[in-house]
C-alpha cells in the first residue's frame, strides 16, 4: 500500500480477529469510512493501516468505532507506551486462550465419543439411551455455546450485516448438526420416526470444534514464530544506562536521558543510544542489526548504535539520538510497516475472499436441497452431513493467510540479515526486475578516495613526507571529497599539518594557498596551466599512466614548478566483482550511472565486465536515463548512496539505497541494505524470489484444496463410487490446511542464503 508524504498514515493494532476473512470484513468497512484513500489489515499481524486523504476530517475514535461495531476491539498504536510487552502479552494471552479452549473441547469430545459408542464399551449399555444423548447434549452444550461461542457471534454478526467468514460457515455448520442431533435425542416425533430410526451428531459435532481450535493453537504458536525476528530487534533496547556525572555514574531510565548526555557502556553491555564515541575503543557487535557476523573496531570520533553489544572495551559516548529516533527504532518502524502492507498478489485471495464464502453457501444450501428432495431415501441426516461437511471444508482461512504469512516470515528473514523491504510490493517488484543500474562512488567503489602513490619531478625539492604534509595542511580547509584522501593518509603516517594563511578554492579545478609565506597551488592539470605553471614533460606522462588506471592525478606545485603528483584512487569493493559476477549468471542486464570521469567510468566497468556505462552526468540527468534504461531493458533497479542519486533511485522500478549513505538516498528507496555493502544484492534476490515463490505455493495448497474438497464434501462422488467427506475429516482437511499454509511459511526462517 502506498502514499503520498502528505497522506496521514495510522496504525492499529485489533484484537478478536480468528480468521483471514475477519480482516477482510475490517478492511472493506474501513475503506468504506468517508476521508479514507486506502486500507490494509493483516490477520496475521493483527494490525491495520488506514491512510487518509489529504486534509480528511476522520479521526482515530471514529475508526476504532467502525471497527467496534464489526465486533472486535482496537487501539492506535501510538497509545501503546511498550508495543513490545504489549505484543507479548497478547501472544501469551492468544495461546494461553486457546490452549484452555482447546483442553476442554477434547475433554468434552472424549465422554462425547466414547459415550456415542457403547458397543465398544459393554458397561454402558447399562445406562438408558436417553441419560447418555442427555449427557452427550449437556457436554455438546458446552463446547457450542460456551467453547464455539465465537462462531455463534460470527453468525450473528453475519446474519445482521449480510457478511459472512470463515466463522459464519463454522457457526452454522456445527449449528445445524447440534440442533438435528438435539431433536433426532430428544424429539424425534417432530421428524416423523422413531428416536432410534436416525443418529444423533453431537460427537460429529464436537470433534469439528475440537479439531478446529486444534488447527487454531497451533497455528497461533506457528505464526507467533513469523515475527520473531522483529521482535529480537526491538528486544536490542535497552531500558537502562549509566549517565556519566564528571566521573560518576548514575544508572538511569533510558527516557531521562536527554540529547548530549554522556553515557559510559561497559564491556558486555547493550548501547542504549545512537551517539558518537569520545573516549574509549571497544569491538561492537552491530550483527542483529546489520548482519554483519564480524564486530567493528570503534574509536573515537566513530557512531555508535542502539540495540549493538559493546564486546570487550570501555566506551564514553555522547548522546546524539534516541528514542523513536535511533537507527534501531527505525529499522523496527520499518520492518512493522512493511509487515503490515500487501504484496500486490495478496490481491488475489482478497479478491477470492470476498466472493467465496458466499458461493460456498451457496453450494452447501443446494447439495443440502439435492440430497433431501432427489435421493432415494429423502434423508435429512444425509443432507444434513453433506450440509455442514461443506461448510467445514471450504472454510477459507487458508487462503487469506498463504500471503501474510510467508510476506511475514520473509522479512523477517531479511531484516535479520540485514537487508530492510518498504512493503510487501517492494519485495513482490524485485522479481520481475531485468536490470541493474549502479552508481560508483561509494556503491561499487569505497567511496574513501586513497593516496595510494606519491610522485616527484626529478627537479622536486621536496620529498614525499613534506610534499604530502603541504598537500594535506592546503586541503584540511577544502570540502571536495579528494581532500579526505590527503588527511586520512597524513593521519596514517602521524604527520603534523601547518597553519594555513590563506586559502582559496576554484570548484572543479583546485586550490591556492598560502602557507608560511609561500604559495602553492593544489589541482589539476588545466588548472595549473592556466594559472601560468610549467609541468614537466615527465609529471605530465605519470599523469597518463594513472588515468589509464583510472586513478585521478593531483599536482602540488609552486609559481615556478610542479612540486609532486599525487595518484588519488578509490578502490573497489571487495565484493563488488563476485556481485556483478552471480548477477551476470541471471542474465540481468547491468550499467553504471555516474558522474565522475568518463575515461574512470570506463575503466571500472571494464575492471568488473559491465559493458553499459554512464559517465559526466549530472543530477538532474540521471533520472533521464533511468528512464532511457527502462525502455531498453525493462524493469531497473537503481543501487546508489548519495544525495545525488535520489531522483534516479525515485525513477527506478525498486530503489536499493546502501545504509552508509545519506538519509534522503535511503528514504527515496524501496529497499535498503544495512551492511552498506553490495554484496547483499543476489542474497535479496534470493530471499525475494524464494518468498514469492512460497505465496504461490501457498495460494496453490488453500485454493486448489477447496475446489478438490467441495465436491468430495457435497457428496457429488457418492452415487458413483460411494465416497464422500464427513464433517469430521471435513474439519481435521481444513484445520491441516491451514497449519499446512503456515508451515510452508516458516520454511523461509531455515532459508540458507
Amino acid at each position: 500500500m502506498t502514499h503520498q508524504a502528505s497522506e496521514e498514515v495510522l496504525g492499529f493494532s485489533i484484537s478478536g480477529m480468528h480468521c483471514a476473512s475477519c480482516a477482510s470484513t475490517i478492511e472493506t468497512a474501513l475503506k468504506a469510512l468517508p476521508g479514507v484513500e486506502a486500507a490494509g489489515v493483516n490477520f496475521t499481524t493483527r494490525e491495520a493501516s488506514v491512510v487518509l486523504k489529504e486534509a480528511s476530517e476522520l479521526r482515530p475514535e471514529k475508526i476504532i468505532q467502525s471497527i467496534e461495531k464489526l465486533g472486535y476491539q482496537a487501539q492506535l498504536l501510538s497509545e501503546q507506551e511498550d508495543w513490545l510487552d504489549q505484543e507479548k502479552k497478547e501472544r501469551k494471552k492468544e495461546q494461553s486462550k486457546l490452549y484452555q479452549q482447546l483442553s476442554w473441547a477434547a475433554f468434552c469430545t472424549t465422554v462425547i465419543v466414547v459415550l456415542g459408542m457403547p458397543e465398544f464399551f459393554p458397561f454402558l449399555l447399562k445406562i438408558p439411551e436417553f441419560y447418555r444423548n442427555l449427557v452427550q447434549w449437556i457436554l455438546s452444550s458446552v463446547l457450542q455455546f460456551w467453547v464455539g461461542l465465537r462462531f455463534l457471534k460470527a453468525l450473528i454478526r453475519g446474519l445482521a450485516s449480510l457478511q459472512a467468514n470463515m466463522d459464519t460457515l463454522i457457526g452454522l455448520g456445527t449449528l445445524a448438526a447440534y440442533l438435528y442431533s438435539t431433536v433426532i435425542a430428544f424429539f424425534p416425533a417432530y421428524l416423523g420416526s422413531s428416536q432410534n430410526s436416525h443418529s444423533v451428531y453431537f460427537e460429529t459435532q464436537a470433534a469439528i470444534i475440537t479439531f478446529i481450535f486444534l488447527g487454531f493453537y497451533l497455528e497461533a504458536r506457528a505464526r507467533g514464530q513469523t515475527g520473531q525476528a522483529l521482535l529480537k530487534l526491538a528486544s536490542l533496547q535497552s531500558h537502562k544506562a549509566f549517565l556519566l556525572r564528571g566521573r560518576k555514574e548514575i544508572e538511569v531510565n533510558i527516557w531521562d536521558l536527554r540529547v548530549g548526555d554522556l553515557v559510559a557502556i561497559k564491556p558486555g553491555q547493550r548501547i542504549p543510544v545512537d551517539g558518537i564515541v569520545k573516549m574509549g575503543s571497544s569491538g561492537v557487535d552491530e550483527s542483529m542489526m546489520s548482519g554483519e557476523s564480524l564486530p567493528l573496531e570503534k574509536q573515537k570520533g566513530d557512531w555508535v548504535y542502539a540495540g549493538s553489544l559493546n564486546q570487550t572495551g570501555y566506551l564514553e559516548v555522547e548522546i546524539k539520538k534516541m528514542g523513536d529516533e535511533t537507527a534501531l527504532s527505525q529499522i523496527v518502524h520499518l520492518v512493522r510497516s512493511a509487515m503490515r502492507s500487501k504484496a500486490p498478489i495478496a490481491r488475489l485471495a482478497d479478491q477470492v475472499s470476498a466472493v467465496f464464502v458466499p458461493f460456498v453457501l451457496l453450494i452447501a444450501c443446494l447439495s443440502f436441497f439435492l440430497w433431501y428432495f432427489l435421493s432415494p431415501e429423502h434423508s435429512l441426516s444425509q443432507a444434513i452431513i453433506h450440509f455442514v461437511a461443506v461448510l467445514i471444508v471450504a472454510c477459507p482461512c487458508a487462503l487469506g493467510l498463504a500471503t501474510p504469512t510467508a510476506l511475514i516470515t520473509g522479512m523477517g528473514r531479511a531484516a535479520s540479515h540485514g537487508i530492510l523491504f518498504r512493503s510487501g510490493e517492494s519485495l513482490e517488484k524485485v522479481i520481475h526486475l531485468e536490470g541493474f543500474l549502479f552508481d560508483k562512488t561509494g556503491t561499487l567503489t569505497q567511496g574513501a578516495p586513497l593516496v595510494y602513490e606519491i610522485i616527484l619531478p626529478h627537479a622536486s625539492p621536496l620529498d614525499a613526507e613534506k610534499a604530502l604534509q603541504i598537500a594535506a595542511s592546503i586541503e584540511k580547509a577544502s570540502e571536495h571529497r579528494l581532500a579526505l584522501a590527503f588527511l586520512n593518509e597524513a593521519a596514517q603516517r602521524k604527520i603534523h599539518l601547518l597553519e594555513l594563511e590563506s586559502f582559496e578554492s576554484f570548484p572543479g579545478q583546485g586550490v591556492k594557498a598560502l602557507l608560511k609565506g609561500d604559495s602553492f597551488w593544489l589541482g589539476n592539470e588545466s588548472f595549473l596551466k592556466s594559472c601560468g605553471i610549467h609541468i614537466d614533460s615527465f609529471s605530465a606522462e605519470r599523469a597518463l599512466q594513472l588515468q589509464e588506471k583510472w586513478a585521478t592525478p593531483v599536482y602540488l606545485a609552486s609559481s615556478k614548478q610542479a612540486l609532486a603528483l599525487f595518484a588519488i584512487h578509490d578502490p573497489l569493493r571487495p565484493e563488488s566483482l563476485p556481485m556483478i559476477e552471480k548477477l551476470k549468471k541471471q542474465n540481468y542486464q547491468l550499467a553504471i550511472l555516474s558522474g565522475d570521469r568518463q575515461i574512470v567510468v570506463t575503466k571500472v566497468a571494464q575492471a568488473l565486465g559491465i559493458e553499459t556505462s554512464f559517465a559526466e552526468v549530472l543530477p538532474s540527468q540521471k533520472e533521464q536515463i533511468v528512464k532511457q534504461f527502462q525502455e531498453k531493458v525493462g524493469s531497473v533497479a537503481m543501487v546508489g548512496d548519495g544525495v545525488n542519486d535520489a531522483p534516479a533511485l525515485a525513477a527506478a522500478d525498486v530503489g536499493i539505497a546502501l545504509a552508509s549513505g545519506s538519509d534522503i538516498a535511503r528514504e527515496a528507496s524501496d529497499i535498503t541494505l544495512l551492511r552498506g555493502s553490495v554484496a547483499l544484492i543476489p542474497e535479496m534476490l534470493v530471499l525475494a524470489k524464494k518468498t514469492y515463490q512460497t505465496i504461490r505455493q501457498n495460494l496453490f495448497f488453500s485454493f486448489f484444496y477447496n475446489i478438490l474438497l467441495i465436491p468430495l464434501a457435497g457428496g457429488a462422488l457418492q452415487p458413483f463410487f460411494n465416497v464422500s467427506l464427513n464433517p469430521l475429516w471435513a474439519s481435521i482437511a481444513m484445520a491441516s490446511s491451514s497449519l499446512t499454509v503456515v508451515l510452508n511459511s516458516l520454511r523461509l526462517k531455515r532459508l540458507r542464503l
